[in-house]
């Protein structure tokens, strides 16, 4: 058999054109330094899949992350991924919101390779105040209003955090040289989610109160409370909020904590449908053939009768997202992932994943160009 590493440059070049999946992109990459030359990635943002990866927690002494093909249903290859080390990782739209041990933050777009700086930690106003264990729990959640675009230089999008461990909602446009904390009439509660929705921010408490946040405008931006939903949601560990079919729903999610070596996982969910304009909800019982991805991403949705065989509809895929309990309990999180079968409330465990992290465990990354 002849060295595969000597083919020409330009047959290398003509072969990687054909690649249609990201699976098949990343492991004709992987082959050697000339098929990755062959292969850049900047020419290959389109690969990126419509099928979300679950990008798993990062290995020792190595800067490659593993990814799980659900269309594979296997892990498949590796991705070099040295931004991501020794950090904590959040995921909005496609994009990789990174915490460092020293509290920098960046967005990473994993497969282009694209960084964008994002303000120190320290800039969010008191920050310096607070009595913070581990920068890894500061910010709790990150949310896009839309993927950052190199057509405008990347600059015309906004992204908003749940920051002060929960506390507090915070947000930054390309430019801004420090973040600004979300003006509130007075406390909520702790934020569980935020998300973006028929363009604006909204976020919810744990204690079931809906925030809606204007970023049309320039400048500083107030929080509205719009209302408060069931109490029966308290019940709950933690609710996302997520966009399906041009509608907001609720995503609540059970499995508190049983024991003191923290124990946990999720054993049930309920879907609510909010309708914004009479301040109402409603459960819903069917996603239909539609499907919802929960993490430590910001939530979306995916119509899985496109991917027959791949994504199973009315489903509910989650990963373990509870870094504030276990980031200094070894292994750390990655232990509570599966998908929630919202017709008959059944469990089907990733029992054949393993990857565990103290500060970053298993993401969905959505598809994104």
């Amino acid at each position: 058999m002849g060295d595969w590493s000597q083919l020409l440059p330009d047959l290398l070049a003509v072969i990687s054109r054909h690649l249609s999946l990201i699976e098949d992109f990343v492991a004709f990459r992987g082959v050697c330094t000339s098929w990755r030359m062959a292969a850049p990635k900047q020419n290959f943002v389109n690969l990126w899949p419509t099928v979300p990866l679950l990008m798993l927690a990062e290995k020792k002494d190595s800067d490659d992350r593993e990814f799980y093909s659900l269309s594979r249903g296997k892990v498949w290859n590796k991705l070099s991924l040295p931004e991501t080390k020794n950090k904590k990782c959040m995921e909005s739209r496609g994009w990789l919101i990174t915490v460092g041990s020293g509290g920098e933050m960046n967005m990473l777009h994993p497969l282009s390779g694209v960084q964008i700086e994002l303000p120190h930690q320290s800039t969010f106003p008191m920050y310096d105040n607070l009595n913070i264990p581990s920068c890894f729990v500061y910010v709790k959640r990150a949310a896009l209003s839309v993927p950052p675009s190199a057509s405008d230089g990347f600059s015309g999008f906004v992204l908003m955090v749940v920051c002060h461990g929960g506390g507090a909602l915070g947000f930054w446009r390309p430019g801004d040289k420090c973040w600004t904390r979300v003006e509130m009439q007075r406390p909520w509660g702790a934020f569980s989610d935020v998300n973006y929705y028929n363009g604006k921010f909204y976020a919810i408490t744990y204690s079931g109160r809906i925030i809606v946040c204007d970023v049309s405008g320039p400048g500083s931006m107030e929080a509205q409370l719009l209302f408060s939903i069931d109490i029966e949601l308290l019940l709950y560990r933690v609710s996302y909020l997520v966009e399906l079919a041009g509608e907001l729903l609720i995503v609540a999610r059970d499995g508190a904590f049983v024991d003191e070596d923290l124990n946990y996982g999720a054993s049930n969910f309920r879907v609510f449908r909010l309708d914004l304009i009479n301040c109402r909800w409603k459960e819903v019982t069917s996603l239909g053939n539609s499907s919802i991805f929960v993490g430590y991403n910001a939530a979306f949705s995916v119509e899985s009768a496109g991917f027959p065989g791949i994504i199973k509809p009315n489903c509910i895929y989650f990963t373990d997202d509870c870094i504030d309990s276990y980031y200094d309990v070894e292994p750390g999180g990655g232990k509570d992932m599966g998908i929630y079968d919202v017709e008959d409330g059944k469990i089907e465990r990733f029992d054949d994943i393993r990857s565990f992290s103290l500060m970053g465990p298993p993401v969905w990354v959505a598809p994104s160009s």
